[in-house]
């Protein structure tokens, strides 16, 4: 009965976590670093094919706003060249109600060619 158990000793030196759980920790953290490096992987490709379909749309409606403006340019060019024809041919009603439609083809001419520009497209 001298002698101190040698119990409490192991007890004191025993550490917090052995070598089982430092070993799965080590594995988890090393799994969670590998999953969000893919993750970060996948969100940056996400990010770089979002901007290219949304330079592609643009420059796709780009192109289809250029080519509107050309057919409308298109067609001004010919009611331009058509107007002086059909007035100098015609005697003075016929000037008047070629003057009154040019005018008024003048004020709707933006909506008359979107009309005609949505109805094409689609």
């Amino acid at each position: 009965m001298g002698k101190p158990s040698s119990q409490p000793k192991r007890q004191k030196e025993r550490k917090p976590f052995s070598l089982k759980w430092k070993a799965i920790i080590a594995l988890s953290a090393v799994l969670i670093l590998i999953f969000y490096s893919f993750y970060a992987y996948h969100i940056s490709n996400l990010k770089e094919q979002y901007q290219a379909e949304r330079d592609s749309s643009h420059k796709q409606n780009i192109s289809l706003v250029e080519q509107g403006i050309i057919q409308i340019s298109q067609r001004m060019q010919l009611l331009g060249e058509l107007l002086p024809k059909i007035s100098s041919n015609e005697n003075n009603s016929e000037k008047r109600f070629i003057e009154t439609l040019s005018q008024t083809i003048e004020q709707r001419w933006s909506v008359l060619n979107l009309q005609y520009d949505v109805d094409h497209i689609a």
